[in-house]
C-alpha cells in the first residue's frame, strides 16, 4: 500500500481557515455567524453532493481532519445533532466513483476549446485515478470513527458501499 501524500502547508492552509470557519459557523452563540461562513458550510456540503472539482474537494477532505489541529474533527464529531445533515454527506458521499463533470454547452467550440476542456477534465480526474481522492475520504472515516464510536456502523456501510458500486473492486470480491 503507497503512503499518502499530504499537500503542500502553503496549498493546505487556506483551505483548512475555510473549513475551520465554516465549521465553527455552526457553533457561534453571541454573535451572528459570518454569512460567508455559513455559505461556505453549505458548499462543503454541496460539493460531497454534486462533486464537480475533485482536487478541490480532496483539500477539503483532508481540511476536515486537520484543520484547527484536529478543532474540526472534534467540533464535527463531538456535536453530531449540529452537523447531522455533513457527517451523512461524508459518510454518503462516494469516492470510488467518477464524478460527473460540467459539460460545455456551447456549440461553436473549435478543437483547440475542445482539446483544452479535456486537459482540464483530465487534470480532475486525477485524483479519482490516483487515488488520493479515496484516500483522503477513507482517512477523514477513519479519523471520525477514531473521534467517535458512534460513527463505526455508518463507516462500515460506506465503505461497503464504495466497494460494491466501484466495478474494479467489486470484481475482486
Amino acid at each position: 500500500m503507497r503512503k499518502s501524500i499530504m499537500p503542500s502547508p502553503t496549498e493546505l492552509q487556506p483551505i483548512e481557515i475555510f473549513v475551520l470557519n465554516a465549521i465553527r459557523s455552526k457553533h457561534v452563540i453571541d454573535t451572528p455567524a459570518d454569512p460567508t461562513h455559513e455559505q461556505g458550510y453549505r458548499a462543503i456540503m454541496d460539493a460531497l453532493k454534486r462533486p464537480v472539482d475533485p482536487p478541490m474537494l480532496r483539500l477539503v477532505l483532508i481540511a476536515l481532519r486537520t484543520a484547527g489541529n484536529g478543532t474540526v474533527l472534534n467540533l464535527l464529531t463531538t456535536n453530531g445533532l449540529i452537523h447531522a445533515q455533513l457527517i451523512h454527506w461524508i459518510f454518503r458521499f462516494n469516492s470510488s466513483l467518477s464524478p460527473k463533470l460540467p459539460e460545455n454547452d456551447d456549440n461553436n467550440n473549435n478543437n483547440n476549446n475542445n482539446s483544452d476542456e479535456n486537459d482540464e477534465n483530465q487534470q480532475l480526474m486525477a485524483v479519482i485515478k490516483d487515488g488520493s481522492l479515496l484516500d483522503a475520504h477513507l482517512n477523514l472515516i477513519l479519523a471520525m470513527v477514531s473521534a467517535h464510536t458512534v460513527n463505526l456502523i455508518p463507516a462500515l456501510t460506506a465503505v461497503w458501499r464504495m466497494v460494491s458500486e466501484d466495478p474494479q473492486l467489486s470484481e475482486d470480491l
